[in-house]
């Protein structure tokens, strides 16, 4: 694999990608669940509804309470720092691993400073 294609911003875009489809899915699917009355359908909405945690937790920090979420602007706000956050968490756990990998396959595991 050439160099241009195992960067560290080659990882960034492709956890950007891998989060928004993650964050996509998930409100899509948080959506279809939702409409159901039944308990399978809240549990089912739950499961799926993980990506979606981390803007959850952000914008009830600075928006309060779960009835401001009932508000069209604030809904949205959910995917979409959810998308950001999940992309940072996903290039900082693909880095750790790159990180250990490259050194674990490095000839001379040695600190090397100038």
């Amino acid at each position: 694999m050439s160099s241009r294609h195992t960067g560290w911003r080659w990882r960034l875009v492709w956890s950007g990608v891998l989060a928004a489809a993650a964050v996509t899915l998930s409100t899509l699917l948080v959506l279809a669940f939702s409409t159901e009355a039944s308990m399978s359908g809240d549990i089912a909405a739950y499961a799926v509804g993980i990506p979606l945690l981390p803007g959850l937790g952000f914008v009830s920090v600075f928006w309060g309470s779960w009835q401001a979420f009932h508000q069209g602007r604030i809904l949205a706000l959910i995917p979409l720092s959810s998308g950001a956050i999940d992309t940072l968490f996903l290039f900082v756990v693909w880095e750790f691993f790159h990180g250990v990998r490259s050194r674990e396959l490095a000839p001379d595991n040695s600190l090397h400073v100038n």
